[in-house]
């Protein structure tokens, strides 16, 4: 097919550039939705609660809990002693304990409410108004998304490429990770996790034909240069062009 017409493949630079001013719009959008969920659900109280318990285990028992372990092994016998019956009692406290899940718990909500409004809003919103998959970031590019023969590509198609492949597995899966890792839930698997994301990322790069990432292959979009590429109304206008483009071909090897 793409003999025919071609794919007017964007150029790395371009996309590159439409990625990053989207990226900041997201961020923008999903700062206002996290601050907004975080005023409502009352995050700062339940935080300065976990702090207040945090400084009175430490205080009672005269150590820090926030240390390194260069830190720990310098404490003394006695010192990591006292330690380990702080720290005991301490995750053992039932209002420790509820005070810490609902931190964590919040704030896996708010960060994934403030996500999936910034990646909609931004990717999937705006390109069905401003049409043919254009974001803010591909409007001023002028790049847009077909699907990967050419033909315009629907609603469906653009809320899979947003929602499961941009939110799901490109945004959620590293945020996820990214929070247990900072409440000390994750470890090295984690952190595994996230640089083989990027690694398949990087390689469906400069790898596959049309230069695409996961939400790409996904919804099976690419994206082009607008201002050269045909897009087809449907899969039988494109059928169409295709039979009249073959047979003028052929008409004029008649005359050679």
């Amino acid at each position: 097919m793409n003999k025919v017409y071609g794919i007017e493949k964007a150029s790395l630079l371009k996309r590159f550039s439409a990625y990053l001013l989207d990226i900041i719009l997201t961020l923008i959008v999903a700062t206002g939705v996290m601050a907004l969920v975080s005023v409502i659900t009352n995050y700062d109280d339940y935080n300065d609660q976990m702090e207040e318990l945090y400084a009175k285990y430490e205080e009672e028992y005269d150590i820090k809990f926030d240390m390194t372990l260069e830190e720990y092994e310098k404490l003394s016998e006695e010192e990591v002693k006292k330690y380990e019956e702080a720290f005991e009692k301490f995750s053992k406290d039932e209002e420790v304990i509820y005070s810490y899940n609902m931190v964590f718990n919040l704030t896996l909500l708010i960060v994934t409410l403030g996500c999936l409004f910034g990646v909609l809003v931004i990717e999937f919103v705006v390109p069905l108004i401003l049409k043919n998959g254009q974001t803010v970031g591909k409007k001023v590019f002028n790049l847009c998304l077909v699907k990967n023969n050419g033909v315009k590509l629907n609603s469906m198609m653009l809320f899979v490429r947003s929602f499961l492949g941009k939110f799901t597995i490109e945004t959620m899966i590293p945020v996820y990770i990214v929070v247990l890792i900072v409440f000390g839930n994750a470890g090295a698997v984690g952190t595994v996790v996230l640089v083989l994301i990027l690694l398949i990322q990087i390689v469906l790069v400069f790898k596959t034909e049309n230069k695409c990432l996961i939400h790409d292959l996904m919804a099976g979009t690419v994206v082009v240069d607008k201002s050269s590429q045909m897009i087809f109304e449907s899969e039988e206008a494109m059928i169409e062009f295709k039979q009249d483009f073959y047979k003028k071909e052929a008409e004029n090897k008649k005359y050679f």
